[in-house]
């Protein structure tokens, strides 16, 4: 048996057991108790809420709605401890109703291996400027916003960032740790989920090359990102996670959803740092203001404008 979320200490009950267990119907064949009970009822006896209603996924634990409702989430742990697992394990639910996906990572349809209908892969700020009403995911923050000196943000991402409630937009983003994000990027974040791998079994692609070994059973403790802001691993021992979860990785649906081999994307701004030769690139320049300095209705001003600014 394949273990699914374990939240509390509680393993999800398999298929055929408990009270919906398998029984003989009256024709020879088998089912649960639940599907002969509603077997026996006629069909205008069935109310509209039972007509209606949908039943949730199996892995929507309560670790992963608590997590969800974090709308921008920090994953953070060291490589191969299943952070990037952790976001796309907490992405599912925007698969499921079709939200496209902004990311500098490669998103898959697990159930065919393709690339999601909604992957938009990320690689310029401009991108994310456009987007609303969808998810980003920034894996691997350190290509995109790290929190080195001279590496800042442009001022029109700065903006927002702070106003990602209005575009409806579900920011995601992993980092090796806490401090390696951009300051900005932190003092958004609403919660911090710390992820830690165990029990690694060592795979190769059949030329015994691979030397890191692939952890199987992962826990995810969630804190408050405000709790969070000075993380040490002796202060995390003080601090009252969340929620705390347990995901045992091979078979889960996380896993098929992107390649953890993949390279991620580096976001480019133009200027600054250049991610090929490392060199460094001037600031562009802005062309001089022409507006008048009569007052200006902002409601008229277009959003593609104001978030320019």
């Amino acid at each position: 048996m394949s273990l699914e979320i374990l939240d509390e200490g509680r393993a999800s009950v398999p298929d055929g057991a408990g009270r919906d267990a398998a029984e003989p119907r009256p024709d020879g064949t088998s089912g649960s108790r639940r599907d002969l009970r509603r077997e026996e009822q006629p069909p205008d006896t069935i109310t509209e809420p039972e007509r209606t209603a949908v039943k949730p996924p199996r892995w929507a634990s309560k670790g992963s709605r608590t997590r969800r409702g974090y709308t921008i989430h920090a994953y953070i742990g060291a490589n191969g401890h299943g952070k990037s697992l952790a976001m796309m394990h907490d992405t599912k639910l925007s698969m499921d109703r079709g939200r496209p996906i902004l990311s500098t990572v490669k998103i898959l349809d697990p159930r065919s291996g393709e690339p999601y209908a909604g992957y938009i892969p990320l690689r310029t700020w401009d991108q994310l400027l456009d987007f609303r009403d969808g998810d980003v995911l920034f894996d691997e923050v350190l290509g995109i916003a790290a929190s080195e000196s001279g590496r800042s943000l442009p001022k029109a991402v700065q903006l927002l960032l702070n106003q990602l409630r209005r575009r409806d937009i579900l920011l995601r983003w992993t980092a090796p740790a806490w401090s390696r994000a951009n300051i900005v990027l932190r003092e958004v974040t609403q919660a911090v989920t710390v992820c830690r791998g165990y029990l690694p079994k060592y795979e190769n692609r059949g030329d015994d090359s691979r030397q890191w070994g692939m952890n199987r059973l992962f826990r995810w403790n969630t804190y408050d990102a405000m709790e969070f802001a000075t993380w040490s691993d002796n202060k995390e021992a003080q601090l009252k996670g969340k929620q705390n979860a347990w995901l045992w990785r091979p078979g889960c649906w996380a896993e098929q959803s992107y390649d953890t081999f993949d390279s991620v994307d580096n976001v480019d701004s133009g200027e600054g740092y250049c991610f090929r030769c490392g060199g460094e690139r001037p600031k562009k320049k802005l062309d001089p203001c022409t507006c008048s300095t009569d007052p200006v209705d902002l409601a008229a001003v277009p959003d593609s404008t104001l978030a320019a600014l």
